[in-house]
C-alpha cells in the first residue's frame, strides 16, 4: 500500500520487451521484471491498466535458516522474558494480584503484537487495535501507548511519537490526529497538551536527554500554530 505512485506518471514508465518478458524501469537503477508479456498484443497508442507483482528470491534455501537457529529462539525467549520482568515487576503471582498481572501481560502482548514498521522510517508505529483502526497511528492513542511502553519497551516509546512527528506539516508544525501506514499525515487536528505530556512522562522514565531536546522545538511550534492558526476570536482560546 506504500508502493510509490510518482512512479507511475506519465512518461516515467518503460516497458521494452526483452526475450518474452517485460523489464521496468521508474527513471533508477531499480529494476522489476514482470512475468508473462500480457501486453505483446496491445496495438501502439493504446493504454492498460497494469498490475504488478514484486517478488524477493533467494539464491538457496540455506538463506532462510540463521547460522544458528538456537541461539536466535533464545534470544526471542529472552526477550519476551525481559518484556515480562519490567511489566510484573519481579512480583510472583497471587491470589490477590492475580487478575491485576493478567491484565497488564494481556495489555503489553496487545501493544507488542500491533508493533509495525513504516516503510521509509527509521522509526516504528503501534496501530491502537486491529478492529476498526488497523489503518494506521493516532495521535490519541500513539501518546498514550507511548507512556504505558516506556517501562518495558523504553525505544519504541519513543520512536512511535517519532513517526507522528515525522508526519507533521513541515511550514506550520501541525502534527496531524493521524499517521496512515505509510507514514502520511491526514486526519483532524491532533491533540497538543498530550504531546507535551507524552514526551515529558517517556523522558522522566528514560532520562534520556538528548530525546527531550528533540522533541522540544516540534512541542514549542506545534503548540505555536494553535495560537497563530487556531484562536479565531483572538482571546487565547484555541479551538
Amino acid at each position: 500500500p506504500c508502493f510509490n505512485s510518482s512512479g507511475f506518471h506519465q512518461g516515467m514508465l518503460h516497458l521494452p520487451r526483452d526475450k518474452g518478458s517485460w523489464t521496468i524501469n521508474f527513471n533508477s537503477s531499480t529494476q522489476y521484471s514482470a512475468i508473462s508479456p500480457v501486453l505483446s498484443d496491445l496495438a501502439a497508442g493504446a493504454t492498460a491498466t497494469i498490475f504488478i507483482v514484486i517478488m524477493a528470491g533467494v539464491a538457496s534455501s540455506e538463506e532462510l535458516v540463521p547460522e544458528d537457529s538456537y541461539a536466535t529462539f533464545d534470544a526471542e525467549v529472552a526477550r519476551w522474558d525481559g518484556y515480562l520482568t519490567k511489566v510484573l515487576r519481579g512480583r510472583p503471582p497471587t491470589e490477590q494480584n492475580f487478575q491485576m498481572q493478567y491484565a497488564s501481560v494481556k495489555a503489553m502482548q496487545t501493544l507488542l503484537h500491533n508493533w509495525r514498521g513504516v516503510p521509509g522510517s527509521p522509526n516504528d508505529g503501534v496501530l491502537p487495535s486491529y478492529q476498526n483502526y488497523d489503518s494506521g497511528m493516532w495521535s490519541w492513542d500513539t501518546y498514550k501507548q507511548a507512556v504505558g511502553m516506556v517501562d518495558f519497551a523504553p525505544e519504541l516509546a519513543k520512536q512511535q511519537i517519532r513517526v507522528l512527528i515525522a508526519g507533521r506539516d513541515m511550514a506550520t508544525g501541525h502534527i496531524p490526529d493521524k499517521i496512515d501506514r505509510c507514514g502520511i499525515g491526514g486526519g483532524c487536528s491532533g491533540k497538543p497538551p498530550l504531546l507535551s505530556w507524552s514526551v515529558w512522562e517517556v523522558y522522566q522514565k528514560t532520562k534520556d536527554l538528548a530525546f527531550l531536546k528533540e522533541m522540544y522545538p516540534r512541542i514549542e511550534q506545534f503548540h505555536t500554530y494553535w495560537y497563530l492558526s487556531r484562536d479565531v476570536q483572538g482571546v487565547g482560546l484555541c479551538s
